[in-house]
């Protein structure tokens, strides 16, 4: 099965390669690009822990098929996202007691998160 990241790689490499001057897709292939540009560099899983029909847990090292219920693990966490707060354009339409509420759960949530 392809990836959402592989999915928008081949996309991208279509668009480029496209010879049509009346297609407009030079929107579509800016969005792909700045997507493609914020995925995290994905991690690779050292092994994977798998349980059997009648219940057994045990390792292993390729990823094995989804009846074994694979979860997979790996050397470190992956790399967190960067922070990304309101803009006043997102809270453009609310009252001063509503801005006040968002920003009130915004810095809180960025508190717990960064």
């Amino acid at each position: 099965m392809i990836t959402q990241i592989e999915a928008m790689k081949l996309a991208l490499k279509t668009l480029e390669q496209w010879d049509d001057p009346f297609y407009k897709r030079g929107r579509a292939i800016a969005v792909l690009q700045e997507a493609l540009a914020e995925q995290p560099a994905q991690q690779e899983p050292v092994a994977y822990l798998c349980e059997n029909a009648v219940g057994h847990k045990y390792f292993r090292w390729k990823k094995p098929l989804s009846t074994y219920k694979p979860i997979a693990l790996y050397t470190s966490p992956p790399a967190q996202r960067t922070w990304v707060g309101l803009d006043d354009t997102d809270l453009a339409n609310c009252t001063t007691e509503e801005y006040e509420t968002a920003r009130y759960w915004e810095a809180k949530l960025k508190e717990k998160n960064t």
